[in-house]
């Protein structure tokens, strides 16, 4: 019985196993014709290599490429569509797990590794032209290029934008600040198409995001903190283990992760300092793109040995180790040098944002906050935004807190908490010429507020706003 008789054997070198002619004559050291006439006997043809329709699995796959680095492409004079792909040395396993997905419609054994005259290396593969691809391309593409519509983006599953994400899009940063960013490039696309996506993503699937440019035409979905964590959720089970680096980072519990790297609550120095200073200078910011809000405080460089004390107080959520400040000119139309520091992201500064700041970021007071201010935290708030001056015209001192950024009502709250807590009256005066409000202190009352408050005071460099001798003062 002559080698290729059966036809088993040849059918699963050829159409299996994909081997060409002469690599199935070299391995059973035969002539190439003899393969050949084989082949031709058995009606085996190249053809029976690839299956006529395409695997649900396959046309996800396809969608979520399409709409990401992969391309379908009909050559000049051709009548099928081909699909296409191709990317850096970098992303290879990526490639390779690609190639074995669409390799019933590959006549190669392995993709292709292209070295470019610069030097540059790439990997790549093609399927071969067939109806199927061609039945995508006319649904996915208009004049030779991509397009986006409604029925496009219905069809997209969780795989589908699995896929789209690993092609296209990225997630950096720096994870202990909580700054993580997610995005995918939507550059290829019209501006109507790109907003088309951006509106689809908000509304049918309730990932909140936006459109994002970061200049020389290039455009990104960019995910807020919230639809960021919903998306990766989402897509997170399809995507290909090779590519699970650009999503897994995220799903780690983040709360757990800090709780580990940072303290899990404040001391009581820092709580005191945390409720004094966000009544003066301080501010917790919370971006739309992390999950946490952050600390942060501005001081002039006269004040340099104050915000050192600051960042110190708080050094043990601040992800540097020895921060040297940067003292920047700022202010018009008389500018100064300041210096400022932000701590890590973290639920405890979310939980006192919630506080302190309403649904539109503007900052309040109120009973529950003035509750929690002591001697020392009273003494933060005061070296912040409080004055104590001398006064010619009536040959005495006086004081005020700026406490402009509340409204009247919270000012009236204030007062009378002085007065009941500390004995301390104080008038509210406004600030001329704008419809802003301000504490203000007589003789008497500011030098009650000084006597409590200067055994708190932390540094040298502020015992200025304390210090003064009242003579005047009866």
């Amino acid at each position: 019985m002559k080698k290729f008789d059966d036809p088993e054997l040849l059918y699963r070198e050829y159409i299996t196993n994909k081997l060409d002619a002469e690599v199935i004559a070299g391995k059973y050291n035969v002539g190439l014709n003899t393969v050949r006439r084989a082949l031709y006997r058995h009606n085996i043809d190249k053809s029976m290599r690839n299956p006529t329709i395409l695997t649900s699995e396959q046309i996800e796959f396809l969608r979520g490429a399409i709409l990401g680095t992969g391309h379908l492409y009909i050559q000049k004079n051709g009548t099928n569509a081909e699909f296409r792909t191709e990317s850096g040395l970098k992303e290879r396993k990526y490639t390779e797990y690609k190639f074995d997905l669409l390799k019933s419609f590959i006549n190669k054994q392995e993709p292709l590794v292209y070295t470019r005259p610069t030097g540059e290396s790439s990997i790549k593969f093609a399927t071969i032209a067939h109806p199927v691809f061609t039945k995508l391309y006319s649904e996915l593409y208009l004049n030779d290029k991509k397009i986006i519509n409604e029925d496009i983006l219905d069809k997209m599953t969780p795989f589908s934008w699995a896929i789209f994400f690993s092609d296209s899009g990225i997630y950096y940063g720096n994870e202990s600040n909580g700054g993580k960013t997610c995005k995918i490039n939507i550059s290829k696309f019209t501006t109507e198409e790109q907003n088309f996506i951006i509106n689809y993503v908000n509304n049918n699937l309730g990932f909140s995001c936006h459109k994002s440019s970061s200049g020389y035409g290039n455009y990104t979905l960019s995910f807020y903190a919230e639809g960021r964590n919903k998306f990766i959720e989402f897509i997170f089970p399809f995507i290909p283990s090779c590519m699970k680096e650009k999503g897994e980072v995220i799903l780690t519990t983040k709360h757990e992760r800090r709780m580990t790297k940072y303290p899990s609550e404040f001391n009581k120095q820092q709580l005191d300092f945390i409720y004094g200073t966000l009544l003066g200078d301080g501010c917790i910011y919370q971006s739309d793109d992390r999950d946490y809000a952050h600390f942060q405080v501005t001081h002039s460089e006269k004040q340099a040995d104050y915000l050192k004390f600051k960042f110190n107080t708080l050094k043990s959520f601040i992800n540097y180790d020895d921060y040297i400040f940067s003292f920047k000119k700022s202010g018009f139309p008389t500018p100064n040098r300041s210096g400022s520091f932000y701590t890590t992201s973290h639920p405890l500064f979310t939980e006192i944002r919630q506080e302190f700041y309403d649904s539109d970021g503007i900052k309040h007071v109120t009973q529950e906050i003035l509750d929690k201010i002591n001697e020392r935290a009273l003494c933060y708030w005061f070296l912040d935004d409080g004055s104590y001056y001398y006064t010619k015209c009536h040959k005495s001192y006086s004081g005020n807190l700026s406490t402009q950024s509340f409204n009247y009502e919270e000012h009236l709250l204030m007062q009378k908490w002085f007065k009941e807590k500390w004995n301390i009256q104080c008038a509210i005066e406004k600030v001329k010429p704008s419809n802003l409000f301000r504490l203000r202190f007589g003789p008497l009352q500011i030098q009650k507020l000084v006597d409590i408050i200067r055994p708190y005071v932390p540094c040298e460099s502020m015992f200025y706003k304390v210090n003064k001798k009242p003579e005047h003062i009866k």
